[in-house]
C-alpha cells in the first residue's frame, strides 16, 4: 500500500491507493515544505513558471564617447582614494545571498539545457576574428563552438593586453561576486578552473551571461555614474555560466569566478558615465577556439553613498538613482546595537564637510558619484533615562525595516518630572509597573506609539502630551488619550478619575488606588473597558443611563455601580434577559440575546421598550399569559414574529406592538385565536391587529423535557428543546421517545449539573446560545448531522472558567454557520471535518467522526485523512485516528482494527487497566500524553509497525514490563523513538525488552540526562532478545551520548563522563564491558554476562542441531555435483 504518515514522502509497498497523513507532525511537514532546498528542473518547471525573465526589446549599443566632465569625477573622489592592487581585487571577504529569478523553463529543456541558435543576432556565433562578435542578450544561452579556428591567440592577447593602461585607484571597497549558493538553479555550479573543461563526446555546451537585472539588488555591487571600472568589478556585475548538456541527463553547470587562461576581458572604460559595452573572450580549454562576446553594462545609479562610522570606516552603503530618496534609519543598527539599553542617542549622519543633510528619513543626493556621510555626534541623555534602538517594519512598495529609538526606562529621581526625549519615536515601558512616579510624564510630538505593560505606570502626576503630537493627547485631569479623545490609554493615580463624554474605550488598567470612577453622559464605552476597572472601585453613572452601564459592565467584575444619588438597582441576568424583582419584571435584553426567546413563566411584567435596540432576536414565545406588556416593547428591534401559545391573554397597551418595523406576524395558537381576536381588536392599534394570525405551534412536556412544536410563517417546522431534567446524565435521540428534536434551545441543559454525554441526532440543525452552559460534568458532545448546522453566539460555552471536563466536541456537518463570527473557547477540544465550510476554529483531523461505546464510556475515532494518486485529500475508510476517550471508559480496552494513530491525550486520566493495540502493521504512532495517568498494569506489548512514541505517553501508569516489537515502522523520516519521560512516574516498571537489531532512537531534554523512567524500580533492567540478542555494544554505542544529554560525537563531552554513561547502559543491559582496547565493533555479537533461561539453552541446542543438519545437506549436495561432473 502506498502510504505516508506525518509527511507525504511516499514509498513503495502493497497496492497504491492513498497517502495517509498523521497530524501530530503537521507543523513539521509545513516547515519542511517551506525550507526545502531540493530542486528537480523537470518537476519544478511548471511550478516556477511565474519567475519568468522578460527580455527587453531595446537595442544593445556600444557607447564609446565619454562625458566631458570625467575629470570632475576623479577630482571629487581623489580625497578618499586608496591603492588597491589587482591581486587583492580577487579576494573578496563578503558574500551576499540572492535568489535567481530566471525561469527554469527558459534554461532546461526535456533533456537539459536547450541550444537556441536564435541567441545570435545577425552575426557569426563562432567569432572568427573578422569583426563579428556574439551580442549577449542577458539570461539566454549561447551555443559554444568547439570546432574550427575561432579567434587567434594573437588577436585575443592583443585585445586583452592592459599592461599599458594607466592604473586608476578605485576608492570603492573590493567588489564581491554575487553569492548564488542558495539559488535553486545555479547554486550547485562548479567553478570553471584555469584548466578549462574537456569536451565530452556527444555533449553540447552553452554559455550564459546573467546581468544585474536578473540578480537581487542586494547581491551586487552596482555600477554608478563616475565609478572606477576594473575587470574584477565587471565580473562581479554579472554571473557567467557554462552548461554541459548530455542526452537524457540534467546539465552540469560551471561558473566563471575569475579571469584565467580561458576567460579574458577586452577593453573597457576607466569610468562609468553611461551604459557601455565590453568584449569578453572565452574558450573551453587551451585546445579550443576563442569566441568573442559583447556584454552591455547598465549604469542605472547616479550615486553611491558610503556611510561612515566613528572610526571613519565604511560601515554600510547604498545606491540612489536620480531624484530617488532613502530612509537612513534603515542603517542606524550599523552604529548602535539593537535592543540594548543605551544612555546616548545616535542622531544620524551629516555631509562629509560637516554640513547638515536635508532629512534623515528621506535623504536625497545633490551630486553624482561617490558621497561619504559621517555620523553626527551622539546625544547624552539625562541621568536615569534609558532608551533602546528597536526595529520596525515599514509597509511601502517594498517591505523594509527601519530602526527607531524607544524610551524603555527611568531610574532617576522618582519625584522629578519625566520628559521623554524628542528623538524617541515610541515608549516601551513594559516592565515599569513596580515603580512609583510622582512627577508629571511629558510626551513629545515625536511619539507614535506608547506601551506601559499590562498594569500601566504607577503615575501620581499627570500625562502631558505635546499639542503637536498626531497620535496622542491629554486632558486637564492628566488622562493619556488618543488625538480625538475617544479612547483612554492610561490614567494617573488619584482618588477619583473622571471619564469625559464621548469616550468609547478604556484601554489601560485603572489603578487599584483609584477609589471612584465617574462617567459623564450616555454609555459609549465597550464591554472590555470595564475589565480594566478594579472590582472594588465605585463607578458613578447618570441615572438615566444606569441600565446601559449595567449591561455593558455585566460579567466584567464590576460590583459597585451607583447613580448620581448613590443608589443602585438590583438587576439580574438570566438567559441573556435582564430582570428585576426576582425575575418577575423583564427590563431589557443583553446585546448577545439572539434567535428565539421563550419568556420565562416567572415574568409578570415586561417593561416599556424592553426589546428595543436588539438586532439579534427574531422570535418571541409566550407560554403563559399572566403578564402585563409595556409600551412599544419591540421598538427598533429585529423581532419578526411573536407567538402566544397560552389561553390566558396578556395585558397590553394600544402601542405595545407599535414602532416595531421588523414585526411581520403576531401568531396565536389556533385553539385560542378567537379569544385574542375578540379582546385585542379594540385594545391594540389597527396596524398591529392586522398582523394577528393563527399558528399550529404548541408547548409540550414529556419525560421531564419541555419543548416547542414550532410552525413558522413560511410553514417550516422546528421542534425546539427548551429545558431538560436536572438529573439528566446522558442525552441522545431516544431520550424523548417519539419526539424528533431539531433545535437545542437557549440554556436547554443549563441546570443539568451531572450531564456527561450528549449525542445530537442527524436531525438537529441548530444549537442556541448557552445551550450547555453550566454543565460542569459534561465530557462529550457528538453531532451526527452531516449536512448543515447553525451555532448561535456562545452556544458552545460550558463555564466562564478555562477549567472544564470536556474531552471532545465533534461535528460531522459539511457546512456550519457560526453566528456573529463566534469563536468558541473550546476550540482545542472541537473536531470538525477537514472539508467542512464555515467553522470557526477546531481541529481538522478527519472528514468524518464516529464513537465506540463498548467500554462503559465513549471513544472518539476519526477516519484517516489521506491523499489519492492525484494529490486530492480523501477519507480512508479502513484506517483510523483514535482521538479521545471519556473518563468512564474503563477496564480492558482494545483499539479498533486499523488504528494507526493514538492522538495526544487520548486516554489521559482514563482508568483503563490494559490496552490491546490493533494497529496498522506497517506504521503507527502513539502521541504525547496518550496514556498519561491511566491504570495500565502488568505487561505492555507493542505490536509490529511502531513509529514514534510521544512525550510522557505512558507516564504515571503502573506498567511493570514493556515489550517492544520485532519490526518497527517503515517510515524512515519518522523512525521508532522514545522520549526520556515516555515512561515513569511510578516504581512499577522493572523491565523493557527490545527485539530489533536497530537500537531505538532516544530523544532527550538538553538539560536532563536520558532515563527510561524517573521512578523505575530498583531492579529495572533492559533485555535484548530476538534479533537484538547479543548486540549490547551496538545499543551502547547508539545510546551513550543520549544518556548524558548530548548529540552524537559531541566534541565537548568529557571522556570520563562518556565512560560513565557507557557503564550505566551496560549495567541496565546486564553486560560486562570488554577490557580497554578489546571492545568489539558495532556489529560484533557479544554474549551478555547473564544467566541463560532453560528455554534459551534448549533453543541453542536446537540451533546447533539445525546448523549441523544444514552442513550435512551442503556436503551431500557438493558430493552429488562432483559425481555428475565426473560422469
Amino acid at each position: 500500500m502506498k502510504k505516508t504518515y506525518k509527511l507525504s514522502i511516499p514509498y513503495l509497498g502493497k497496492v497504491a491507493v492513498v497517502t495517509v497523513v498523521s497530524f501530530s507532525c503537521a507543523i513539521s511537514a509545513y516547515q519542511l515544505s517551506q525550507n526545502s532546498s531540493i530542486f528537480s528542473p523537470r518537476s519544478k518547471a511548471l511550478e516556477l513558471k511565474n519567475n519568468q525573465v522578460i527580455f527587453s526589446n531595446q537595442d544593445q549599443q556600444t557607447h564609446t564617447h565619454q562625458e566631458p566632465d570625467e575629470s570632475q569625477y576623479l577630482k571629487e573622489n581623489q580625497q578618499s582614494l586608496d591603492k588597491i592592487s589587482q591581486t587583492n581585487l580577487n579576494n573578496s571577504p563578503y558574500l551576499f545571498k540572492n535568489q535567481g529569478r530566471v525561469d527554469p523553463t527558459k534554461i532546461y529543456g526535456q533533456i537539459g539545457l536547450g541550444v537556441n541558435g536564435n541567441n545570435t543576432i545577425g552575426v557569426n556565433p563562432n567569432g572568427t576574428g573578422d569583426g563579428n562578435v556574439t551580442v549577449v542578450i542577458p539570461g539566454q544561452e549561447i551555443p559554444i563552438n568547439n570546432t574550427g579556428t575561432g579567434i587567434s591567440n594573437e588577436v585575443v592577447d592583443k585585445n586583452t593586453n592592459h599592461d599599458n593602461k594607466t592604473p586608476i585607484v578605485d576608492p570603492d571597497p573590493i567588489a564581491r561576486l554575487p553569492d548564488m549558493s542558495n539559488d535553486l538553479i545555479y547554486g550547485d555550479a562548479s567553478t570553471f578552473t584555469n584548466d578549462g573543461i574537456l569536451q565530452k563526446e556527444g555533449a553540447s555546451y552553452t554559455i550564459q551571461f546573467l546581468s544585474t537585472e536578473f540578480l537581487s539588488k542586494e547581491s551586487v555591487d552596482q555600477l554608478y555614474e563616475g565609478c572606477v571600472i576594473t575587470p574584477w568589478k565587471l565580473l562581479c556585475n554579472m554571473v557567467v555560466i557554462i552548461a554541459e548538456n548530455e542526452e537524457g541527463k540534467l546539465p552540469k553547470l560551471y561558473r566563471i569566478e575569475d579571469y584565467n587562461d580561458n576567460f579574458k576581458i577586452g577593453s573597457y572604460p576607466q569610468y562609468a558615465t553611461e551604459d557601455f559595452t565590453v568584449k569578453f573572450y572565452f574558450r573551453m580549454n587551451a585546445s579550443s577556439p576563442w569566441q568573442e562576446y559583447e556584454v552591455t553594462f547598465k549604469v542605472e545609479y547616479q550615486t553611491r553613498i558610503s556611510l561612515q562610522d566613528y572610526n571613519q570606516q565604511e560601515t554600510g552603503y547604498f545606491y540612489l538613482k536620480k531624484e530617488e530618496t532613502e530612509d537612513l534609519r534603515k542603517y542606524y543598527n550599523l552604529i548602535v546595537p539593537t535592543y540594548q539599553t543605551q544612555t546616548q542617542i545616535f542622531m544620524g549622519w551629516k555631509n562629509e564637510d560637516g554640513s547638515d543633510i536635508d532629512s534623515q528619513t528621506a535623504y536625497i543626493a545633490h551630486k553624482k558619484g561617490r558621497i561619504s556621510l559621517i555620523p553626527l555626534e551622539m546625544k547624552d541623555l539625562p541621568e536615569g533615562y534609558e532608551v533602546q534602538l528597536q526595529s520596525e517594519y515599514v509597509f511601502a512598495e517594498d517591505l523594509y525595516t527601519i530602526y527607531n529609538y524607544a524610551f524603555t526606562g527611568y531610574s532617576g529621581d522618582e519625584f522629578a518630572d519625566i520628559h521623554v526625549p524628542e528623538e524617541v519615536n515610541s515608549i516601551e515601558m513594559n516592565y515599569a509597573g513596580w515603580q512609583n512616579f510622582y512627577g508629571d510624564f511629558y510626551i513629545p510630538a515625536s511619539i507614535e506609539s506608547a506601551h506601559f505593560g499590562w498594569s500601566g505606570l504607577q503615575l501620581y502626576g499627570k500625562y502631558i502630551v505635546d499639542e503637536n503630537n498626531t497620535k496622542y493627547s491629554s486632558n486637564e485631569d492628566g488622562l493619556l488619550m488618543n488625538k480625538d479623545q475617544t479612547i483612554v490609554y492610561q490614567t494617573p493615580i488619584a482618588d477619583a478619575i473622571y471619564i469625559p463624554k464621548g469616550v468609547t474605550a478604556i484601554k489601560g488598567i485603572v489603578s487599584w488606588f483609584v477609589s471612584d470612577v465617574y462617567f459623564d453622559g450616555p454609555c459609549m464605552v465597550d464591554q472590555s473597558s470595564f475589565k480594566n476597572i478594579q472590582t472594588d472601585t465605585i463607578i458613578h453613572v447618570p441615572d438615566e443611563y444606569y441600565l446601559d452601564y449595567f449591561k455593558k459592565s455585566y460579567r466584567r467584575f464590576v460590583t459597585n455601580l451607583i447613580n448620581e444619588n448613590g443608589e443602585s438597582y438590583d438587576y439580574t441576568v438570566n438567559n441573556n434577559l435582564v430582570f428585576l424583582n426576582d425575575e418577575r419584571e423583564l427590563v431589557s435584553t443583553m446585546d448577545s440575546a439572539a434567535g428565539t426567546i421563550v419568556i420565562p413563566e416567572t415574568v409578570e411584567k415586561i417593561d416599556d421598550y424592553a426589546f428595543s435596540g436588539n438586532d439579534k432576536i427574531i422570535c418571541i414565545i409566550f407560554t403563559h399569559g399572566d403578564v402585563e406588556l409595556g409600551h412599544q416593547i419591540f421598538k427598533d428591534s429585529h423581532v419578526e414574529e411573536v407567538n402566544f401559545l397560552t389561553k390566558d391573554i396578556p395585558g397590553t397597551n394600544s402601542d405595545t406592538f407599535s414602532q416595531a418595523d421588523s414585526l411581520k406576524a403576531i401568531n396565536v395558537s389556533i385553539n385560542y385565536y378567537e379569544l385574542y381576536d375578540d379582546k385585542w381588536k379594540n385594545e391594540i392599534d389597527q396596524a398591529s391587529f392586522a398582523l394577528l394570525s393563527e399558528t399550529d405551534s404548541s408547548f409540550q412536556t414529556k419525560n421531564g423535557f419541555e419543548y416547542l412544536e414550532m410552525y413558522y410563517r413560511d410553514r417550516s417546522h422546528a421542534t425546539i428543546l427548551l429545558n431538560a431534567p436536572t438529573n439528566l446524565i446522558q442525552f441522545d435521540e431516544n431520550s424523548i421517545p417519539g419526539v424528533t428534536i431539531t433545535e437545542i434551545g437557549q440554556h436547554a441543559f443549563s441546570e443539568c449539573k451531572n450531564l456527561k454525554h450528549v449525542k445530537l441526532s442527524k436531525h438537529i440543525n441548530q444549537i442556541d446560545s448557552y445551550a450547555f452552559y453550566g454543565c460542569e460534568a459534561l465530557e462529550s458532545i457528538f453531532s451526527e448531522n452531516t449536512d448543515s448546522i447553525t451555532i448561535q453566539e456562545n452556544a458552545l460555552e460550558i463555564t466562564d472558567s478555562w477549567l472544564f471536563d470536556l474531552r471532545y466536541m465533534a461535528f460531522n456537518a459539511k457546512k456550519a454557520i457560526f453566528e456573529n463570527d463566534y469563536l468558541p473557547s473550546v476550540t482545542r477540544q472541537m473536531y470538525i471535518p477537514f472539508d467542512g465550510e464555515g467553522y470557526n476554529g477546531g481541529n481538522t483531523y478527519s472528514g468524518a467522526y464516529f464513537i465506540d461505546e463498548s467500554y462503559g464510556g465513549e471513544i472518539l475515532y476519526g477516519y484517516a485523512r489521506g491523499t489519492d494518486q492525484n494529490g486530492n485529500t480523501v477519507t480512508v475508510e479502513d484506517e483510523f485516528y483514535l482521538i479521545n476517550a471519556t473518563t468512564d471508559v474503563q477496564g480492558d480496552v482494545a483499539t479498533k482494527e486499523g488504528t494507526f494513530e493514538i492522538c495526544t491525550s487520548a486516554f489521559e486520566d482514563v482508568p483503563i487497566t490494559s490496552i490491546q493495540f490493533n494497529m496498522t502493521d506497517d506504521m503507527y504512532w502513539i502521541d504525547d500524553y496518550a496514556f498519561y495517568g491511566t491504570n495500565l498494569t502488568g505487561e505492555l506489548v507493542l505490536p509490529d509497525g511502531l513509529g514514534p512514541i510521544g512525550q510522557v505517553a505512558f507516564y504515571g501508569s503502573n506498567i511493570s514490563k514493556v515489550i517492544f516489537p520485532k519490526t518497527y515502522g517503515n517510515d524512515t523520516d519518522y523512525p521508532a523513538c522514545l522520549w526520556t519521560n515516555t515512561f515513569g512516574g511510578d516504581e512499577s516498571l522493572s523491565e523493557i525488552v527490545f527485539q530489533n537489531a536497530t537500537p531505538i532512537e532516544l530523544f532527550y531534554n538538553k538539560f536532563t540526562e536520558y532515563t527510561f523512567g524517573d521512578m523505575a524500580s530498583e531492579d529495572f533492567h533492559i533485555t535484548l532478545s530476538g534479533a537484538a540478542k547479543g548486540l549490547e555494544q551496538k545499543y551502547i554505542d547508539a545510546w551513550k551520548y543520549r544518556f548524558i544529554a548530548c548529540e552524537d560525537n559531541d566534541p565537548s563531552v568529557n571522556e570520563e563522563k562518556l565512560n560513565q554513561s557507557v557503564k550505566k547502559i551496560a549495567g541496565l543491559l546486564g553486560y560486562t564491558l570488554p577490557e580497554t582496547g578489546t571492545q568489539p565493533g558495532d556489529n560484533q555479537e557479544v554474549v551478555p554476562d547473564v544467566e541463560k533461561a532453560p528455554e534459551d539453552n534448549q533453543q541453542e541446542v536446537n540451533d546447533e542441531n539445525q546448523n549441523d543438519q544444514q552442513d550435512e545437506n551442503k556436503q551431500e549436495a557438493l558430493e552429488n555435483e562432483v559425481d555428475e561432473n565426473d560422469n
